[in-house]
């Protein structure tokens, strides 16, 4: 069931990147993905010793749940292109909703599997910031709290600093977590 579970999502996330899925299918592909977030096969995977930051960000390309979430943020993003002129608030608020039960289901769970998906939250921070806005302010202190100092225990703030694209309205957004991460 897991190789299913990995087929679909990576299924999903290359139509959503390439803009190859009909609009209308936009409710299936949520559901799909949001159906492989809360299977518990996404999440049984062994626990591991990454022994390097390096190897976590490379558990975080392989892992069932970390390529799901991956899917799922790629689907956000190919919503958020869906959206025309003044639609934008409204539909945006849509996406939104649709994608923080995938993200709260990630916070929800423990162990390597949480920790390689929270690898790619951290990649995906400034995309993240444009279509669950609502979602990162709630989730920011604890998405990056002790991450410049535990970064195999929270890995986002590693992963965005190593492997994330820098914006201005991410580094505003951000700009107290720079500071605490020089500090540290």
């Amino acid at each position: 069931r897991r190789g299913l579970l990995r087929s679909a999502t990576d299924l999903v996330e290359e139509g959503c990147r390439r803009d190859l899925i009909p609009s209308e299918f936009e409710a299936d592909v949520w559901e799909t993905l949001t159906a492989a977030m809360t299977d518990p096969v996404t999440w049984d995977e062994e626990d591991e010793d990454f022994g390097s930051f390096h190897n976590l960000l490379t558990a975080a390309l392989n892992r069932t749940a970390s390529r799901a979430l991956q899917a799922a943020l790629h689907a956000g993003l190919w919503s958020y292109r869906l959206l025309e002129g003044g639609e934008v608030n409204e539909a945006g608020q849509a996406t939104e909703n649709r994608l923080a039960p995938i993200l709260d289901e990630v916070l929800r769970h423990g162990g390597a599997g949480r920790v390689a998906a929270e690898a790619i939250l951290g990649e995906f921070l400034p995309q993240l910031q444009l279509i669950a806005p609502d979602w990162l302010e709630t989730h920011l202190e604890e998405l990056l709290d002790s991450g410049a100092t535990a970064p195999f225990e929270r890995p986002v703030w590693g992963a965005y600093v190593t492997r994330g694209r820098f914006y201005d309205s991410t580094f505003e957004l951000l700009r107290s977590w720079y500071v605490r991460g020089a500090e540290a």
